[in-house]
């Protein structure tokens, strides 16, 4: 369970897991939605102090014969930043933090971005990213500037 997950978290243990989402900062909700209302809090506190990272993938066709799949990534990595947001409950907030020069240099992707890179590589059709994308202006203002 998740709970016997944060638990193990707590005591120093490594623990990879997994939960359906559909990004990096919707995966707080998810988890938040497991457990009821008073509960959440103590939860908050346990992922801001012992969570290290946030990976969301999505498997997409390639334009490659022999690569038929190539996954597009998001990847959140708590760090101060980060870490204020989720203690504050604005985890809403991550999502534009993601796309800043801080995130970027501490090894965090938005979605989007990997979605263009894709693109740029000739690895998946940008209609392919258009469809993928969370957010298509975004996307596309992202993708006028490769030319």
């Amino acid at each position: 369970t998740f709970e016997a997950a944060l638990m193990a978290a707590e005591t120093g243990h490594l623990v990879y897991g997994t939960i359906h989402a559909s990004s990096t900062t919707q995966t707080f909700s998810r988890i938040y939605g497991l457990f009821d209302q008073e509960e959440v809090e103590g939860v908050r506190k346990i992922l801001a102090y012992q969570m290290r990272a946030f990976v969301y993938q999505k498997l997409l066709p390639t334009l490659h014969e022999k690569i038929h799949r190539i996954p597009a990534i998001e990847i959140l990595i708590n760090d101060t930043v980060v870490q204020k947001f989720i203690l504050e409950g604005h985890e809403g907030e991550i999502r534009q933090y993601l796309n800043t020069i801080e995130a970027i240099q501490a090894g965090m992707k938005d979605f989007n971005l990997s979605l263009v890179e894709l693109v740029e590589q000739e690895y998946i059709h940008m209609r392919t990213a258009i469809e993928s994308s969370p957010n298509v202006d975004e996307l596309m203002m992202r993708l006028k500037k490769l030319g």
